[in-house]
């Protein structure tokens, strides 16, 4: 017998004991479930909520002639349309996929602030990054010349490496102290 089982027995034993003499009732049994599944609880309609970058776009820099996409995601209900500009330029956004921008075969025009502004009936939201394209000429070991310190060196004089600084010994430093005989 199963537990349920035992207990009610064992109740219902103790009140046919009791019998008629201690005014011994036996309870009403409860009818049985029906079998039924239930319906699954119904999904939460998601609240309309404004844009929000959930990714930013980054500073970047690319050689002339290399491809470069810059990305950002986005949340938001409904989903926000996302309009990309170059230096306050609308972009045609023709073959381009959500939350990216290709650029291809990159030219010094192409150089500038990218801005990705996220629209939905509830408000807007702004994203801007810095692309430097930089001409690095012809010929090296990886087939682009100026790769490493030259680059890093052009990209410190256009402010795109942050809070690291160009020193004196070509490399790209996390401190910004002085070079002394010791740090070399």
């Amino acid at each position: 017998m199963r537990k349920a089982e035992v207990q009610t027995t064992q109740k219902r034993g103790a009140a046919d004991e009791a019998g008629p003499r201690s005014g011994g009732v036996d309870p009403p049994v409860p009818p049985k479930r029906p079998n039924t599944t239930q319906s699954a609880p119904q999904p939460r309609q998601p609240s309309p909520t404004p844009p929000a970058f959930l990714r930013k776009m980054r500073n970047a820099a690319v050689g002339t002639g290399c491809d470069i996409r810059l990305k950002v995601s986005v949340g938001g209900d409904p989903q926000p349309s996302l309009y990309w500009y170059h230096n306050d330029d609308l972009l045609n956004m023709d073959n381009q996929e959500y939350g990216g921008l290709w650029i291809r075969d990159c030219k010094p025009s192409d150089a500038g602030l990218y801005t990705c502004i996220a629209s939905n009936h509830l408000g807007d939201a702004r994203s801007s990054a810095v692309l430097a394209v930089l001409d690095l000429g012809e010929g090296s070991r990886y087939g682009v010349k100026g790769t490493g310190s030259r680059m890093a060196y052009r990209m410190a004089s256009l402010g795109m490496l942050g809070d690291r600084t160009w020193n004196q010994s070509h490399r790209v430093s996390a401190n910004a102290g002085p070079r002394t005989k010791a740090t070399e």
